[in-house]
This record gives structure tokens, C-alpha cells and sequence, in this order.
């Protein structure tokens, strides 16, 4: 194992970064200065109710860094050593800087969000990256969805699957399950006119290593029908012409959702049909691995040629598409949505990962200058502090304090 990933070090900050820090601590010195004695209290009660939300965040965020910690060694060492490319230590190291540390807040809806320097914009390796990837296909697709429910097309959840497909097999199988769902039910006509009476699929493909050692593909998807839905037909067009000798049966499981589906049972199929397929297979196949869940091994202890085909295998390749009148929002609109709702967030402090936790921090100012009311109107720069505790000062004192810790 490379001794050198254990402690990694610092990303490199682009000028742009910099400048940006530099503003936010400006920014932060003029606020802390300008508020009134009675706004003093306001703030401090935002972030006593906040910080136990942040903690609580700190520790999911801590249990997923320790993850792509434990996939960005594997890769730089077993699979480097067995396939010497440049790309796995370079995605090692990108890993190993993922949000390291970033100014955190509340939204409107008092959630965390948390502003991170650094991100590696690996979605089938970071289990952060793959959570965002989920809420972003639910965001882009779910309004032509709900549209077309709306309308009163029926929905129907289902998972296509495949035989098992052997270790050198799994690009060709990838492949193989998407022009198979397009021509034997998307395509598929009878009689001049179309098989099935789906208006909409969206259609996830997972890969999972299975417990024997082959491919695991499969289609995790969300149809969306106008009309009455033949299962049996369905699944008699998807066996058709099976091969022979196939070591697994073809397989089609399918349930209908009723058309008035709660908000959180609608968050729940999400989840099932999203967030799982587009999670990060190393994070799902060790989660569930040592929740004793799968026989399957987790992926730190995939063989390394099989972790090379995987990888390689997934390069460039298009895991969720979508027919028919299913409509992906615009990316700009996305982007849009996503500025305005950062700028409705309320900065409270700093996320800095340490070796065995995230420190939350919080900018505010301390209890002396409280009592004082801000009588003194000292307009130097705020000092910040490091350690754990409040400073202590001189009375009267009335220079704020950025990023202190709430606790002793």
C-alpha cells in the first residue's frame, strides 16, 4: 500500500480559489462588525440550533470519506501495480482531496449545505459524488414525469435482467442491455403499430460483481404508460430468443404505483430506481458487504483485473438514458435553480476534515463581545482562530473572532 495516500497532501489552490477565500473573509470581517448587539444574539442562536444538524452531517460525510479513502488505495496500489496507468493514481489522488473542507449553512428549508473547495467529479467512485448524481437525475427528470402522470399515464417500476456475463464480457454486456430494452420493448411493434403502450421510460443500468464472479447487468427502470400494461407479454418480449445455454434465467420484475402516490412514497421509488443504480458501486459493494448483506466481495477486495474491467468498461459510457416523452430539464435551468438556492443560504462556519473527524467550526463572535454590545467600533480585521475553546479577552475587547469553535 502506498504510505503516501495515508496522509495526503494539500490540492493545490487555483488563484481563482484564493480570491475568492480572500472576499469571504473580507465579507465575513465587514458583517461581524456591522451587526447590532440584538443581532448579535440572533446569529448565535442560528448556529447553536444549526451546529447539532452540522454534526450529525460531519459523521455521514466522515463514514464516506473513510470509503473513498480505502477505494483510492486500492487503486493506487493493487490496481496500479497489475495495470501501471497513470489515470488510477491520478484518480487516487483526486480522491484523496475530496472535500477535504468548505464554509457551511442552512438553506430555507433548514438543511445543511456545505460549499466544498475541492470535489473529484468522480460519480461511479465517490459516494458523495454519486448521492449528487442521484439528485440530479431526480431533479432533471422528475418534472416530465410528474407531467405526464398528470396526464394519466400509469407508472410501473421494473428491473430487466440479464444472464450473468463472464469476466472480459462486461463492456459487450453493457452494451447488449440497452439495444435489447430499445428493440424488444421500446421498438417492438405488433400488428403496424407499437407493442407496448409506454409513452416515457427512464432506464438506469447497474453492474454489480456477483458472488460467483461474473457480471451482474441489469436495467433498473421507470415506465410510464397510457394504457393497459400486458406483464405477461412483457416479459415474453424480453425472453425472446434466449440464448442457448444461458447459466441464468432472463428475468423481468415489474409492479405497478398507483397515480396518487404520496410525496414520500415517491421519494422512496426515487431512491430505489436513482439513487441505488447511480450510487458508487465501491461504496454500495462495501456497505453491503460488511452489513452482511451479499455474498458478493466488496470492492476493495475485487480481484484487480476484474476492478480494471469495471472501470475501463464504464469510461465514457451512458448509464441513464431516457424515451420517448420522458424530457430531461435543461442543464442551464438546473444551474439556475441550483445558484438560487445557495443564494438563500444562511453561512454559518467551516467544515475542515482532520485524520479521524470533520471539525465543524462557526463564525461568529464571542461572548465578551456580546456583554460589551459592540460599544467598541474597532475596525481591524478579525483574527482566526485554531484549536478547540473560546479565546479569552481582555474586557471590553470587541474584535471579532471568524471560524471559533462553540466548543470547550
Amino acid at each position: 500500500m502506498n504510505s503516501s495516500l495515508t496522509t495526503p497532501p494539500p490540492m493545490p489552490s487555483s488563484p481563482a480559489i484564493k480570491g475568492a477565500r480572500f472576499l469571504q473573509r473580507q465579507e465575513e470581517a465587514t458583517f461581524i462588525r456591522g451587526i447590532t448587539a440584538p443581532e448579535v444574539y440572533h446569529k448565535v442562536r442560528e448556529q447553536l440550533e444549526a451546529r447539532p444538524k452540522a454534526e450529525k452531517a460531519a459523521v455521514k460525510y466522515h463514514h464516506r470519506r473513510n470509503i473513498e479513502r480505502r477505494t483510492a488505495e486500492f487503486l493506487a496500489g493493487p490496481v496500479h501495480r497489475a495495470y501501471p496507468l497513470p489515470e488510477y493514481r491520478e484518480l487516487a489522488a483526486r480522491m484523496m482531496g475530496c472535500r477535504q473542507r468548505g464554509p457551511w449553512g442552512v438553506n430555507a428549508a433548514g438543511g445543511i449545505v456545505v460549499a466544498w473547495e475541492e470535489k473529484c467529479g468522480l460519480v461511479r467512485l465517490c459516494p458523495d459524488e454519486s448521492r449528487q448524481e442521484g439528485r440530479r437525475v431526480k431533479e432533471a427528470y422528475g418534472p416530465a414525469l410528474n407531467q405526464l402522470m398528470r396526464e394519466g399515464c400509469r407508472l410501473h417500476w421494473a428491473v430487466f435482467s440479464l444472464p450473468n456475463f463472464a469476466p472480459g464480457q462486461l463492456a459487450a454486456g453493457k452494451k447488449e442491455a440497452f439495444k435489447l430494452f430499445r428493440d424488444r420493448i421500446i421498438r417492438t411493434r405488433h400488428k403496424g403499430k407499437a407493442r407496448f403502450p409506454i409513452v416515457g421510460a427512464l432506464v438506469v443500468q447497474e453492474d454489480p460483481l456477483s458472488a460467483h464472479g461474473d457480471w451482474n447487468v441489469h436495467l433498473n427502470v421507470l415506465l410510464l404508460c397510457d394504457g393497459f400494461l400486458d406483464y405477461g407479454d412483457l416479459r415474453a418480449a424480453w425472453n425472446a430468443d434466449p440464448e442457448p445455454g444461458a447459466p441464468l434465467p432472463w428475468q423481468v420484475e415489474i409492479a405497478p404505483k398507483p397515480w396518487n402516490l404520496a410525496e414520500a412514497a415517491m421519494d422512496k421509488l426515487w431512491r430505489e430506481t436513482i439513487k441505488y443504480a447511480v450510487q458508487a458501486v465501491p461504496s454500495k459493494s462495501i456497505e453491503k458487504w460488511e452489513g452482511g448483506r451479499t455474498d458478493a466481495p466488496a470492492f476493495t477486495d475485487w480481484p484487480p483485473e476484474l476492478a480494471h474491467e469495471w472501470w475501463q468498461a464504464g469510461k465514457r459510457f451512458r448509464r441513464t438514458r431516457a424515451y420517448g416523452r420522458l424530457k430531461s430539464v435543461g442543464a442551464w435551468v438546473l444551474k439556475a435553480k441550483g445558484q438560487l438556492m445557495l443564494s438563500k443560504v444562511i453561512w454559518l462556519g467551516h467544515f475542515t476534515h482532520e485524520a479521524n473527524r470533520y471539525r465543524v467550526s462557526c463564525a461568529t463572535v464571542t461572548l465578551d463581545l456580546i456583554r460589551e454590545g459592540l460599544r467598541d467600533n474597532s475596525t481591524g480585521p478579525p483574527t482566526r482562530e485554531t484549536g478547540a475553546g473560546s479565546p479569552r479577552r481582555r474586557a471590553g475587547a470587541a474584535t471579532a473572532t471568524a471560524w471559533e469553535d462553540f466548543n470547550p
